[in-house]
């Protein structure tokens, strides 16, 4: 979704929406992972993506923000697996758009 508010650009907003048809609800990230841990797992797997880039597009306070402002509501599925994503301005400035991160973990 993409709203302007006001100032030198809109502001976009991703969400994702993961349903059970088996169950016909929503599920959570920690259901289709099946890992207790889950939360800890994609905040490793985001901060060590955010120390490897080399673009220099991150906050410095990037890894922090990572960990403090995830959304567990926020993820989608690919072939690669779950990924994650962080809103606009979360991570980095307007220009970098909003951050995806591929986690590794395959989903149940």
């Amino acid at each position: 979704i993409s709203s302007y508010t006001g100032g030198a650009h809109e502001y976009t907003k991703m969400f994702s929406d993961i349903w059970s048809l088996r169950q016909s609800r929503r599920v959570s990230l920690r259901e289709i992972s099946g890992m207790p841990d889950v939360l800890k797992r994609v905040s490793d797997k985001v901060t060590e993506a955010i120390s490897e880039d080399r673009s220099g597009k991150f906050f410095p306070s990037a890894k922090k923000s990572a960990v403090r402002n995830f959304d567990p509501k926020d993820f989608f599925l690919t072939e690669k697996g779950i990924s994650v994503f962080y809103p606009t301005y979360t991570l980095a400035p307007y220009y970098a758009g909003i951050q995806i991160f591929d986690t590794g973990i395959e989903p149940i």
